[in-house]
Order: structure tokens, then sequence, then C-alpha cells
């Protein structure tokens, strides 16, 4: 009951505009092999166009030193509003089967703990993050979408789209979740709070128990994403190599063998 009245229409929402790329691809040879990528670009493409509609005029958004303060509106409400209920239903709809169902798991935790702690006590930072982690998936998908329309149409230009798009995702990747990820721990750990526990350590915690629970939840975020950094750099090391790149789903990603 509580499930359906805070995410419900969002999980029907985004059910209806499933259906209808299903409809649209179901008398094409894609079906089957673009639908999910084409609704995970448009749903990142919205939330990072709505996030920077509501906050690209902010100086906070761009300068470290004013992440930390918090300040609510209706736009900042709105806005974890729709992203925490994003990835509540994305957990709900994890399937237990897929290999990387734990990695996917603590991260989606991880993030709405986050999310749901920043809220309260550090709204900018949440907000920036998000934003951040919007940008990658923009090139990731359009080079899975533009190679499968290649193993359909047999257009080259669509092959050689993919590799750009996915050159593009691994550098666009490695700074926004893992640079400027990297770079706000830093910042958070250097900060007065964590270098200047003495005798009162315990009043400071104590003090300070949300945002030091947030920087527990960036560490194991960053975690994540760096395991991740990893298996990209594998992936386009096989393609590289000449070897076909297995994608999460173990099946051929890219059927051509090329070298950079």
């Amino acid at each position: 009951m509580i499930y359906n009245l805070l995410f419900g229409f969002y999980e029907k929402t985004t059910d209806f505009i499933k259906e209808k790329i299903n409809d649209y691809f179901s008398t094409t040879p894609e079906k089957g092999m673009v639908e999910k990528n084409v609704f995970l670009f448009g749903e990142h493409l919205f939330f990072l166009l709505f996030g920077l509609g509501l906050f690209g005029q902010e100086d906070w958004l761009y300068d470290i030193s004013m992440m930390w303060d918090s300040q609510l509106s209706f736009s900042v409400c709105l806005y974890y509003y729709l992203y925490i209920t994003r990835y509540v239903v994305q957990t709900k709809q994890l399937e237990g089967g897929h290999k990387e169902y734990y990695t996917y798991l603590a991260h989606h935790i991880s993030t709405i703990t986050l999310l749901s702690l920043s809220f309260f006590s550090h709204s900018r930072i949440g907000i920036i993050i998000a934003i951040l982690h919007e940008y990658a998936d923009l090139f990731l998908l359009p080079g899975k979408i533009c190679h499968r329309f290649y193993e359909t149409r047999d257009l080259e230009f669509l092959n050689t789209a993919s590799y750009l798009f996915f050159l593009l995702f691994v550098f666009v990747y490695f700074y926004t979740r893992i640079y400027q990820n990297g770079y706000i721990v830093y910042y958070l750990r250097s900060s007065e709070i964590f270098t200047n526990f003495t005798k009162d350590s315990i009043t400071t915690f104590q003090n300070h128990i949300d945002l030091i629970t947030c920087f527990f939840f960036l560490h194991l975020n960053l975690v994540i994403q760096m395991i991740w950094q990893v298996m990209i750099v594998k992936f386009v090391y096989s393609i590289s190599s000449g070897n076909p790149a297995i994608d999460e789903k173990d099946n051929s990603y890219f059927k051509k063998k090329k070298k950079f």
C-alpha cells in the first residue's frame, strides 16, 4: 500500500513507456535487442536535463566549497523524490539470477541511503553526485543501440559509431564517477570533522553522525564504481586485442573483431 502510494505512479508510468517502446520495435528486425537500452537512455537523459534545468544556474553545483550546505526548496524536494523513487523501483525490478545482482543491489541500496541522508542534511552533495552519474550512460547506451542496429542493418557507420560512443563512455565514466567522486570523498576526508578527532571524538561523532554515515556510503559507492571501472578496462582490452567482448548477459557484444 505504502509502496503503491509513494512509488506506484512512477512504476506505472515507466511500464507504460516500456510497453510503447516494445510495441514500436515489435515489427522491426531489432525486436528484443534495443528496447531496454532505448528506455534507459531516455531515463538517463530525462534526469540529467531535469537536474540541470532545476540547478544548472546554481553556483554550488560547480563549487565544492559550497557543496555541504543544505537549503530545502520545492525543486530540491521534487528532484530527490523522483530520483529516490527511480532507484526504489529499479531495486524492486532487479533480476535475482543476474551474475552482478548483489553488486547492483549494494549500489542501489547505498545510493538510496546516501540520497535519503543527504536530503535532510546535505542536499546539495546528493544532487551533485546524482547529476554526475547520468553523463556516462548517455554514451554507453547509444553505443549499444548503434551496434544492435549494425547487426540487423549491416551499416558500417553504425559499427564505427558504436566504438566511438564506447570510447567516449570510458573517458566520461572515469572523469565523472571515479575522479569527481574521489575528489569529493577526499575533500570530505580533509575536512575539519575528520582531521580533528581528539579525546572528544565520540562527541564529534554523535554531532555529525549523519555526515559520517554519508561519508561511509560515499566510499561504498566509489568502491563499486571502481570495480565497474576495472570491468570496463577489461572490456576495452578484450576489444583492442581483437577478441569478441561479452556483455552482462554473456552475449557476444561486438561480433566483428577489430583493433583500435
